[in-house]
């Protein structure tokens, strides 16, 4: 594997799990929703990203300067 594909991989892999599946839910489902309905979806899933376990460690990961540790909910 192409060095910057594996370092492209790791960075994925280290991500939020969360924000990576409502990533991949928008991208699948965009394209058959109207304006008003991506919308209404990405500030549901913002708002369920913005208050999940995931996104308190993240900010207590970042204040403290150590890297978050996601379990996915």
């Amino acid at each position: 594997m192409d060095q910057s594909t594996k370092a492209w991989a790791e960075t994925l892999a280290e991500g939020a799990p969360l924000a990576q599946k409502f990533g991949k839910q928008i991208m699948r489902q965009v394209h058959t929703f109207s304006y008003e309905e991506t919308l209404a979806l990405e500030a549901k899933i913002q708002t369920t990203c913005s208050t999940s376990q995931d996104s308190q460690a993240a900010v207590a990961a970042f204040f403290e300067k150590k890297k978050p540790v996601f379990i996915g909910k």
